[in-house]
């Protein structure tokens, strides 16, 4: 069986199963920041505003800035984990 076949068999690919490390480098930036509305319930605006402070505010290990593609990326990240089911709304 190809590569291609075996992921649609088994429904989710290499990729998928990967950890949400966007949600959860998020996650523990509200947590630092103690904002308490969780990911999961924040509005469009609450959401809008702690993703622009995120992005000014969140470092890497070594106290660097994350670069424009690893923000892009946790972005990304959290997007697909917002818009998938349970918590995408039909």
């Amino acid at each position: 069986m190809r590569r291609t076949e075996r992921i649609i068999a088994s429904g989710t690919s290499k990729r998928q199963k990967k950890p949400q490390t966007g949600v959860s480098t998020f996650k523990a930036w509200c947590t630092e920041k103690k904002i308490q509305t969780p990911l999961e319930e924040m509005s469009i605006g609450q959401l809008e505003q702690n993703l622009r402070r995120f992005c000014a505010e969140a470092r890497a290990k070594k106290g660097e800035d994350y670069s424009k593609s690893t923000l892009l990326g946790f972005r990304h990240s959290m997007e697909r984990y917002l818009n998938v089911p349970p918590l995408k709304e039909a």
